[in-house]
């Protein structure tokens, strides 16, 4: 008799992907929360959220499709504006087609999307060694520069004296280089050869992913010498 006919070999699911969550900006190294959809929902597979490039391929973050979503953050895009787009690769792949939400994939709707990390904030606290100084005598004026996020910032601290808002002089600068056992402290060895109540502020320039700041006012007194 007649031998029966193979079944023809059913042709492979396409997967779909898209941001779901996707915020727009940043401050630099706050963690970044992205949220992705696929389709059908309970494909097992790895997704994978990738800074765009025409030259090479970024992977910023993995997770597992759970429920037809799943959730990756990450902190370390950098400063400036980044594309950004993300990827599903079923477990099953004879039965199911990776998709991208992007180009430069083949299967990509074009859906990329941009990120903007912004410099971070900071914050310069000023304080003196000595409460009441005399003419002459040296004072250790410090700053202590925190940037947001948890990051130390790179920059330098200029130490003045002001009178009604003007700076009268420049009385130190030093750079800020912090790390573990110096986290963003900066210190200033000055004298006044006046008595009187002196005006100190200190002011922190910043690198390219910081803000700059300048602290509060201090009143150092110097008394006059004795007779």
């Amino acid at each position: 008799g007649a031998t029966a006919a193979a079944a023809p070999a059913l042709a492979a699911t396409q997967t779909s992907i898209h941001f779901s969550t996707a915020p727009v900006f940043s401050t630099f190294k706050y963690p970044i929360t992205l949220k992705a959809t696929m389709m059908p929902d309970t494909v097992p597979g790895k997704v994978e959220w990738r800074l765009y490039s025409p030259s090479a391929v970024s992977t910023l973050c993995t997770a597992n499709n759970v429920s037809g979503s799943a959730t990756c953050s990450f902190d370390d895009l950098p400063l400036g504006s980044s594309e950004l787009y993300v990827c599903f690769y079923p477990t099953d792949s004879a039965n199911y087609l990776s998709s991208c939400s992007s180009n430069p994939a083949p299967e990509g709707d074009g859906s990329r999307y941009t990120y903007a990390v912004l410099p971070a904030p900071t914050a310069t606290q000023l304080t003196s060694s000595l409460a009441t100084a005399a003419p002459g005598q040296n004072i250790t004026f410090t700053a202590s520069v925190t940037g947001a996020n948890g990051v130390w910032p790179n920059g330098s601290v200029t130490f003045y004296e002001t009178a009604a808002g003007v700076t009268t002089q420049t009385l130190c600068s030093a750079a800020s280089t912090p790390n573990a056992q110096n986290p963003g402290v900066v210190t200033c060895s000055a004298s006044f050869a006046s008595a009187g109540a002196h005006t100190v502020k200190a002011q922190f320039v910043h690198g390219d992913t910081h803000l700059g700041d300048s602290s509060r006012s201090i009143t150092q007194l110097v008394n006059a010498a004795s007779a």
